[in-house]
């Protein structure tokens, strides 16, 4: 998470003209004990700044590939940043603990399920993939069969790959 926020944190830093002097400060603090600098002191330095701005998008993928402590964390930053004129977009295949938004107003950062915007790119595509294969031209229930068992364990996620034939 640390370095999450580090990274959201150079970003944003990185469109002002200088470098506040109180980033400078901490990092020289840290640095002379041999440390890196403190979550709490980049989440503060993040919600500091970004007031800086009239508006902040952030875009966070893979939600579902932090671990549990992290989600909780990051779903609280996302619900502090929002307060600041920052939207926030957090994207994730399923996962159990998904939290629920909380609207405290009429602002919220929004959680976007990747299964539910590719499942019918996922969809279109094995459609396409199957239809090439010779052996499976004359068997439509089998076709239709096989691309839904690939959709339904696909679970939103996309990777490249070759359908081969097996030559008989």
């Amino acid at each position: 998470m640390t370095r999450l926020v580090a990274s959201l944190l150079r970003q944003i830093v990185q469109c002002l003209p200088s470098l506040p002097h109180s980033i400078v400060h901490g990092y020289e603090t840290a640095g002379n004990i041999g440390r890196p600098p403190t979550l709490s002191f980049l989440k503060t330095q993040l919600l500091h700044i970004i007031r800086a701005f009239e508006r902040v998008y952030v875009l966070v993928d893979g939600f579902d590939e932090l671990p549990r402590d992290a989600r909780s964390e990051l779903t609280e930053l996302a619900h502090s940043l929002v307060k600041f004129n920052t939207y926030v977009t957090i994207s994730s295949r399923p996962v159990l603990d998904l939290p629920q938004p909380k609207h405290d107003g009429d602002s919220a950062p929004v959680l976007v399920r990747l299964e539910d915007q590719q499942s019918a790119d996922i969809d279109n595509y094995i459609k396409q993939e199957l239809s090439k294969i010779k052996q499976l031209t004359s068997k439509p229930d089998l076709r239709e069969d096989i691309r839904k068992e690939l959709v339904k364990h696909a679970n939103g996620m996309y990777v490249e790959t070759s359908f081969s034939q097996v030559p008989r």
